[in-house]
């Protein structure tokens, strides 16, 4: 997987055809950058690809905050080509290896290439966040194209990198190496639009932001931080959550920060400082680096997330975050725009199916389920000696009838209780605070629920059998990614139909600030729900259910005894 990935990379993937028209041109406030004419799965677009926003993190810029380019381009800039993506380490691919660059951070602009024609007023803006638990993920057309959403010709997509695993996320807990680099990147990226999009026929003033899975945990956060949380004016959040529990904010990101460099190969005395620390991190090798995330592993690959965000001093750094985001929440601490987000059922199978398809991992997990489970699921810290087996014994008891061995045909109750857990529950939660609290932002509710013959699961499994619908399938609608899975649907299969009515539903969204109608129905806003005075019945909410048909249904997204469990069990979401 990895070659083939740096193969059809260095080879140029042909995501698209270039027409014998001239080249777009665009010039901005650092001068002008060329383009190019693509024809995308059914409407021609321009696409301007590998822009840099910010200086590249290197040398000295290293684990520093991104910084503003501040030369102009003496020549037309050459936009024309995806640039290679952001150095990491991808456990979630098979014998996962270093692969990518530390000058990385460039974005990518499309364009319909009808918009003067058809739109007498500047276009909508959608920025899109990529996954990838904070470690992986690309930018590119190679995985997150824009060729869907331009069928629309409704709007801008922009996309862009960031800096992934330690090197976005290390943090000596001070302002020698403050943190959260790879999320700062990202609200520089949305700064970057709110500037300059206007040059490109956007509206700075109509910018809708949107993330997957650690994308979605992005864009919450971004709705908390001081960095951008007025750069956008509405929030998409697909499959993921920033008071999730892969997205707690590191207790004590000092002593990560020891433990990567003793794993690159520094000798740490006591005379040494944080400063010290943060000159030898600097300076490793990438490689070295990234490899050393190795060392925090204690079993398989999990835990999976240890690069996170941590909480600044923002007395003196100009920090990310300067609240735990779970308080800044429940506080009322975040822009107050509108918001939708959703879930499928098998969101939990990334972790999970692995486990059931692999023999020698399930007599591994089975040996040793009560020291290992309660610190996959973060019940207690996962790098801690400690396990609470009093709520282990209650998780045991809810989903596997406490049984002390998991069997092989019990993959749907672990697969529901990573979803139940990791995404339903701070999902759930995060509506709640806000029908609580205000009514300033309207908030709408999804559930995925279509399958194709294209899953995810193939990649998490190495199979095709069929697990329903999984983390990121729906991804395989929104946008085009020929290095995942090549094919294409038809524009008029069932799935090439669905693909257009999904797509566009998210684009009026961004668009709106609201749903479209479905089957001549209006999906409403989440409320309070009057009836009940605790727990997650407090929330009443109707949502869109994307199946074949795509109807609204009145209630039953959120399983509320599960919510409610979680939340007895992990205290970190309720007061």
């Amino acid at each position: 997987m990895i070659k083939l990935l740096i193969v059809m990379f260095l080879c140029g993937i042909s995501v698209a055809l270039n027409d014998d028209q001239s080249d777009p041109v665009v010039c901005y406030s650092m001068g002008c950058v060329r383009g190019k004419n693509y024809v995308g799965n059914i409407k021609p677009y321009e696409g301007f690809f590998g822009i840099p926003y910010v200086k590249q993190p290197v040398g000295d810029l290293r684990l520093k905050d991104p910084q503003p380019i501040t030369e102009k381009f003496t020549e037309i800039y050459n936009a024309t080509e995806e640039k290679m993506f952001c150095a990491q380490k991808n456990y979630l691919l098979p014998n996962p290896s270093v692969i990518g660059v530390e000058d990385c951070l460039y974005l990518y602009v499309y364009r319909p290439k009808n918009w003067q024609r058809k739109n007498k007023k500047p276009l909508p803006i959608l920025i899109y966040i990529h996954g990838g638990a904070f470690f992986a993920g690309i930018a590119g057309p190679s995985v997150t194209g824009g060729d869907y959403i331009m069928d629309t010709e409704d709007v801008i997509f922009v996309t862009m990198s960031y800096r992934l695993g330690p090197l976005g996320f290390l943090s000596t807990g001070d302002e020698n190496i403050s943190g959260n680099f790879g999320l700062k990147d990202q609200a520089m990226a949305i700064k970057w639009v709110k500037d300059n999009i206007y040059a490109f026929g956007g509206d700075p003033n109509n910018i809708a932001l949107m993330g997957q899975s650690a994308g979605a945990a992005s864009v919450h956060l971004h709705m908390m931080s001081p960095w951008s949380c007025r750069n956008f004016h509405k929030a998409i959040i697909l499959s993921g959550n920033g008071i999730a529990p892969y997205a707690y904010v590191l207790k004590d990101p000092f002593q990560q920060a020891r433990k990567y460099a003793i794993a690159s190969g520094m000798k740490l005395t006591s005379e040494m400082t944080k400063q010290d620390l943060a000159n030898y991190l600097r300076n490793v090798d990438t490689k070295t680096l990234l490899d050393a995330t190795d060392s925090f592993k204690i079993w398989s690959i999990d835990p999976l997330v240890i690069s996170r965000p941590v909480v600044e001093d923002c007395s003196k750094v100009h920090g990310f975050l300067c609240e735990d985001p779970v308080k800044m929440w429940r506080n009322g601490i975040h822009s107050h725009i509108p918001l939708i987000t959703g879930y499928m059922d098998g969101d939990g199978g990334v972790r999970s199916l692995q486990y059931f398809e692999n023999q020698e991992l399930l007599e591994e997990l089975n040996n040793n389920l009560d020291g290992l489970m309660p610190k996959l699921l973060e019940i207690v810290d996962p790098l801690s000696e400690n396990v609470t087996t009093n709520r282990w014994k209650q998780v045991k008891d809810r989903y596997f009838n406490g049984q002390n061995k998991l069997e092989p045909n019990q993959w749907k109750n672990l697969m529901k209780l990573y979803t139940d857990r990791s995404f339903v529950t701070p999902m759930a939660d995060t509506l709640l605070q806000l029908v609580k609290s205000e009514s300033k932002s309207p908030a709408y509710l999804y559930k995925f629920n279509f399958r194709g013959p294209l899953s995810n699961s193939i990649l998490y499994t190495g199979t095709t059998k069929d697990f329903g619908t999984v983390h990121s399938d729906e991804l395989i609608y929104l946008l085009k990614s020929p290095l995942l899975f090549p094919q294409q649907y038809d524009a008029n299969s069932r799935e090439g139909i669905f693909r257009s009515r999904f797509v566009k539903f998210f684009t009026y969204f961004a668009i709106n600030g609201k749903p479209p109608k479905a089957n001549n129905k209006t999906l409403h806003r989440c409320i309070k729900n009057e009836a009940f005075a605790v727990g997650t019945r407090q929330l009443k909410c109707s949502y869109i259910d994307f199946d074949e048909k795509i109807s609204i249904k009145a209630e039953g997204a959120i399983d509320n005894d599960a919510v409610d469990f979680w939340n007895q069990i992990d205290t970190t979401l309720v007061k």
